[in-house]
């Protein structure tokens, strides 16, 4: 626990009971079965900037939990520009959920959020109880993630059209998965609502 003196946040942020947690939007999707899960996201692009903007809206934490994409030198706003550049397949897609300056930006080294980076200590600062998923891949990134925020004693929920993963037909199944073992709620984009 950090000593009362120090805090990751500042006070004014404190008490954001819910936490939109994007994984992996920003990016290239220069990796086996990129195009297929670029083509994904950018069709469900205009729910997932609509949860992302009443986020905003409730003031409650955006966080992105993005992998470093092999640019293990690399800073968030660094990853964001090699994405940003001519030619990107995630080029749109960046463009459209660019990280605003109140964000937390997250670097995580593999599948899930929480292994080596400050996530848990983030969300525990904040006050977090209720995370919200969103992102890609489904089946891999925003599945252990989703494991370990109920490891830890998250309330879950996926936005069930604001994921995407290497096959569309798998996704039911997996979205099924987590709510059977990690007591989450599946919703559409919609249908989730922020209590800040």
């Amino acid at each position: 626990m950090l000593s009362s003196n120090y805090s990751v946040v500042p006070e004014n942020e404190r008490k954001r009971r819910t936490a939109l947690l994007l994984i992996d939007l920003i990016n290239d999707f220069k990796f086996e079965g990129g195009d297929r899960v670029a083509d994904a996201v950018t069709e469900a692009l205009p729910r997932i900037e609509a949860l992302l903007k009443r986020a905003r809206q409730s003031n409650a934490a955006v966080i992105y939990a993005n992998d470093n994409i092999g640019r293990w030198r690399s800073r968030f706003d660094e990853v964001i520009d090699h994405c940003l550049r001519s030619g990107s397949k995630g080029k749109q897609i960046v463009e459209t959920l660019l990280p605003s300056k109140t964000d937390y930006l997250i670097l995580k080294p593999g599948h899930t959020g929480f292994h080596a980076t400050p996530l848990e200590i983030l969300l525990r600062e904040l006050g977090t109880e209720n995370l919200i998923l969103a992102g890609q891949l489904v089946n891999s990134c925003v599945f252990f993630t989703a494991h370990d925020a109920h490891m830890r004693g998250f309330e879950l929920t996926i936005a069930s059209d604001g994921v995407a993963g290497l096959d569309a037909e798998d996704i039911p199944g997996i979205l099924e998965q987590m709510e059977k073992l990690f007591d989450a709620r599946i919703l559409q984009c919609e249908e989730i609502r922020f209590d800040e």
